[in-house]
């Protein structure tokens, strides 16, 4: 990618040199993390590196770490691949580190322009070492029964007892090891995972999650790597959830995110004396393995389409990145929507997950995008009734939605509340209506997406793909009434 420094780079640059110091640490050793805190904020150092044997301490000003900052944005089109294979502050800290290391006993007013433009091969070589496909685990909580591994995309799902230990060199003895007759449970040898995975299974095991996920993540740096690891489980999830719908399924949950407790004791007191309820939150529990499996063979197609969509995601090679991203960022609003116990506040998720998915602008366009799409995707005009014998359009529903949403999110009803905000006399809203509407259209989105590529079409934004389905629909409605009518 031949990096070469521009001048606006090269005056960021020399912006962070100005401000970059090198103090000495008085006072007798041992320092104490408060002293050394100290130390540096006296001299005005925002970002310091500490050299204990020289008792020296290098770093930045504020102004020199926003010119890092600002040198750093400069590296990172957030349109390009080095957009996602690190993030502003992960490269940040990489040039000040490379900054330090070359000039830091430098005198700034003779560094060379032609010295400078070495730090562009630096940075491109720091990308470059991006390139491995790392393997991450993340423990889930997910179906209590045994069934087999799920796929979807770059994502694999296993129960804890089919976890593929020789994909990290690890013996299936060593993952879960026997007792032997002389041996007790609180023996090192005895405690699962081995070395490498102990502490992870210590946790899953606390969570009760007895799943763990495999995810192969490409070209990032550790930080971001692990962030694309965790985002990619709960979009994943949230696809279990698209496929496997049910109040039931609300809790899954990757354990290094938001999941509750799979069991809930309470203890309340009241005139007719103490209350000490009990109940089991475990996700699927009354689901059978059969029905878990048969979920996912009538999925089919449809699985593969949308673990296509996050592979494209997860590795930046969508022939239309915005569209596909779109789809994976409103499954995760969709996930993340399912987990809240305030209807309020899901309302607002699933609203948001829709808004994301067309890419809405602003209220009037959400409206109008959400009428567009249920037409488009689910065959629905804005003046279809809902139910016969009433008066309730998709018109009326979809503004209800976006009226929800927008007060629950400027303060004019109330978060804590019970309801949704009331749709006049004609019907009542629950947050049931939006999940059923924006699973649906997230459903569909991947099948629509597919042809639309199959037709040769390039336009990565969301008005021409709706523009398409829409007019695609409605060229077959004339074909299809006309079939109809031929019927003996």
């Amino acid at each position: 990618m031949a990096i070469d420094m521009k001048s606006h780079q090269i005056g960021h640059l020399r912006a962070a040199l100005a401000n970059l110091k090198s103090i000495r640490i008085e006072g007798q050793p041992p320092h104490g993390v408060d002293s050394l805190s100290e130390i540096i904020d006296r001299h005005g150092l925002v970002e310091a590196s500490i050299d204990v044997v020289n008792s020296t301490a290098t770093g930045f000003t504020s102004d020199g770490v926003k010119a890092i900052a600002a040198l750093a944005r400069s590296f990172r089109d957030p349109q390009s691949q080095l957009s996602h294979q690190a993030s502003n502050p992960t490269l940040s800290k990489f040039i000040a580190s490379e900054i330090m290391r070359r000039w830091r006993l430098s005198d700034v007013a003779k560094i060379e322009t032609s010295e400078l433009h070495q730090l562009g091969p630096s940075v491109e070589t720091w990308f470059a070492r991006l390139n491995q496909v790392k393997q991450h685990v993340v423990p889930c909580i997910l179906f209590l029964h045994r069934v087999a591994p799920i796929k979807i995309g770059p994502v694999r799902l296993f129960h804890a007892y089919d976890f593929p230990t020789e994909e990290f060199g690890i013996t299936r003895k060593e993952f879960w090891p026997s007792l032997d007759e002389s041996e007790t449970v609180a023996d090192g040898a005895a405690r699962p995972g081995g070395f490498h995975f102990e502490r992870l299974l210590e946790i899953a095991s606390r969570r009760d999650a007895t799943w763990l996920t495999i995810v192969d993540v490409p070209g990032r740096a550790d930080p971001e790597s692990q962030r694309s690891a965790d985002t990619a489980v709960d979009i994943a999830l949230g696809v279990i959830q698209l496929i496997c719908p049910g109040k039931d399924m609300r809790r899954i949950a990757r354990t290094t995110g938001r999941s509750a407790a799979t069991y809930r004791a309470d203890v309340y007191r009241s005139p007719d004396g103490m209350n000490t309820p009990i109940s089991n939150h475990t996700p699927a529990l009354a689901r059978s393995p059969e029905t878990i499996e048969q979920h996912f063979q009538e999925a089919g197609p449809a699985l593969e389409l949308m673990g296509r969509r996050l592979e494209g995601f997860l590795g930046a090679t969508s022939e239309l990145p915005n569209l596909n991203a779109a789809w994976c960022n409103a499954v995760y609003w969709y996930h993340q929507a399912l987990a809240e116990d305030l209807d309020t506040v899901a309302a607002v998720k699933l609203e948001t997950a829709i808004e994301v998915l067309f890419s809405s602008e602003n209220n009037k366009g959400s409206t109008s995008r959400m009428l567009q799409g249920i037409e488009g995707m689910l065959g629905l005009d804005k003046d279809h009734q809902i139910d016969p014998g009433t008066t309730v359009t998709v018109k009326h529903v979809v503004a209800a939605i976006s009226t929800a949403r927008s007060r629950v999110l400027h303060g004019t009803w109330p978060t804590l509340h019970n309801d949704l905000p009331a749709c006049g006399d004609s019907f009542s809203l629950g947050v049931g209506d939006i999940e059923l509407i924006a699973r649906n259209l997230l459903l569909r989105y991947p099948i629509y997406l597919e042809a639309y590529q199959a037709n040769g079409k390039v336009d990565d934004q969301a008005k021409p793909f709706l523009d398409w389905i829409v007019s695609e629909r409605r060229l077959a409605a004339p074909l299809a009434h006309s079939e109809h009518i031929d019927q003996p």
